[in-house]
């Protein structure tokens, strides 16, 4: 497996953490319906990581539609975390750990879809 595999792994498995921290100090301190979005950002964020990861690792020749899929995601939840950062802890290293993960999914891309190329 190469180092560019190896860390694209490597971050999404990051932001999956990030997400399931910040989704923990998220609930405990904002009601349930303030909450909602944010926690399903969060939450589709994390899942979806994970999946890409296991599928970068498992079946590559999947792992661009995936990739695809986590970087919207994660571009997604970085949005609604950036938004409540100065309220609750964790927020803003959540919002960069999406950043860096959709930055590098995105690299793995076909350029007939968002201009990244194929690793």
């Amino acid at each position: 497996m190469s180092g560019e595999v190896q860390r694209r792994i490597r971050t999404c498995l990051e932001c999956h953490r990030a997400c399931l921290r910040a989704a923990v100090a998220d609930l405990g301190r904002r009601d349930l319906e303030a909450a909602a979005p944010l926690a399903r950002a969060i939450l589709d964020c994390s899942q979806t990581c994970l999946i890409a990861a296991d599928f970068i690792t498992r079946m590559p020749s999947l792992s661009a539609e995936l990739c695809a899929a986590c970087a919207a995601a994660c571009e997604a939840c970085a949005e609604h975390c950036r938004r409540i950062a100065g309220d609750l802890p964790g927020m803003q290293e959540c919002a960069e750990d999406c950043r860096r993960c959709a930055d590098i999914c995105r690299g793995t891309v076909p350029t007939g879809r968002s201009g990244g190329a194929v690793s």
